[in-house]
Formats: structure tokens, C-alpha cells, sequence
């Protein structure tokens, strides 16, 4: 494909003519899902454009689909939360040092504050983040079973 659009045009329609969803990594990472929606992502950097990241992506997302996430829900939320976890790494070892066992390790220790707002559920990260419903440090693993009413 020659372009972004191409790719993102192509990638629209085998998800539709398979009835699948569809991860394109890149600089914003997209999940393409069989109804056309598109799901461009916001976390991430591009430390993680590195040997693995994409087997540790592999993992997050076949773990949320075990945990019983919707696949489309659990690839999104997956993309993500991998982000964040790359985000973090990318700050302990700089952009070019990120290597994917970083990504992983961020997924599963508790090195900063994870909050969830109740109103929105939405995510923000920060090492001195103040939270109003979450009072001790959280992996991203927590996190998803705090969003889901797991914990």
C-alpha cells in the first residue's frame, strides 16, 4: 500500500469480508472492526517499535479475551493499556532502550499510580497522580480488573 489511507482502506474491508478485527500497528495504532468502526490509539511511542513488542501485544490481548472480554473490546482496551505500559518504559530507558521485556514488566508491576475516574472510566497515569477512588499503587493489570468491577 502506498499510502496510510490505502492501508487503512484495505484493512476496513478484510475485517468486514472476514468478520474479523484487525490490529494495524504503527505510529497511532488502529483496531478495525467488522462493522467499519476504527479505533485510532493515543498511548504508545516509538521505543516500542522494537524485537517482541508485538508478542507481548499478542499476549495482553489473549489474556483479556480469557479474562472474557469482547475480542473487539479486548484488542482496543489491549492496544492501550500496552501504551501506557511502553509509555512508562520508554521513560525509565529513554526511547532507543525500550526493549519489549520492559512493556511486559510495566504490564504486571505496580511502578506507578493507576486512576480510574467513575464517571468516565477513563485512564490517566502519573507517578504523583492523585486519586480520589484508588489510594495505593495499581499495575495495569489491577487496573483492568478495577475497571471491570474485579477487584
Amino acid at each position: 500500500h502506498r499510502t496510510d489511507e490505502e492501508r487503512l482502506r484495505k484493512a476496513i474491508e478484510v475485517s468486514r469480508l472476514y468478520e474479523i478485527t484487525i490490529v494495524l500497528k504503527g505510529h497511532h495504532t488502529m483496531t478495525v472492526r467488522p462493522d467499519g468502526k476504527v479505533y485510532i490509539n493515543s498511548s504508545g511511542n516509538a521505543g516500542m517499535a522494537t524485537a517482541g513488542s508485538g508478542d507481548v501485544l499478542t499476549g495482553v490481548i489473549a489474556a483479556l479475551i480469557a479474562q472474557g472480554y469482547a475480542p473487539d473490546l479486548a484488542v482496543a482496551l489491549g492496544i492501550y493499556l500496552h501504551g501506557l505500559a511502553g509509555d512508562l518504559a520508554e521513560h525509565e530507558h529513554d526511547a532507543y532502550g525500550v526493549m519489549a521485556s520492559d512493556i511486559a514488566d510495566y504490564m504486571a508491576a505496580p511502578s506507578t499510580m493507576w486512576c480510574a475516574d467513575s464517571a468516565s472510566a477513563m485512564l490517566q497515569v502519573g507517578k504523583n497522580a492523585e486519586c480520589t477512588e484508588l489510594t495505593q499503587p495499581f499495575s495495569v493489570v489491577q487496573c483492568i480488573q478495577w475497571l471491570s468491577g474485579h477487584h
